[in-house]
C-alpha cells in the first residue's frame, strides 16, 4: 500500500471498514496520521500484507494470541 491514499474506491472501503471494526478514523491508514499506537497498528497491517507465505501468517498470529494471553486479553484453550 502506498503512502498516500488509495486510488480505487474498493481499497479505501475495505480501509473504511477495517478502522471501524477497530474503532479507529480512517485517516490512521497514511503517513499524515498523528504518531502512536495507531501508527503500530498500521504498521502491522502492512506487514501482514506483504506476508504471502500461510505458514508465516500462522506464525505470527501465534506469536499475538500468546502475548494477548500473556496480558489477560486473551484465554487460550
Amino acid at each position: 500500500m502506498s503512502p498516500g491514499k488509495p486510488a480505487d474506491p474498493k481499497s479505501l472501503t475495505f480501509l473504511r471498514r477495517i478502522a471501524d471494526a477497530l474503532g479507529m478514523p480512517l485517516k490512521s491508514f497514511f503517513h499524515d496520521a498523528p504518531p502512536g499506537e495507531d501508527l503500530q497498528l498500521v504498521e502491522l497491517l502492512h506487514l501482514w500484507k506483504s506476508m504471502t507465505d500461510p505458514q508465516a501468517k500462522s506464525r505470527v498470529l501465534d506469536l499475538a494470541r500468546r502475548e494477548a494471553a500473556l496480558c489477560g486479553e486473551l484465554k487460550l484453550d
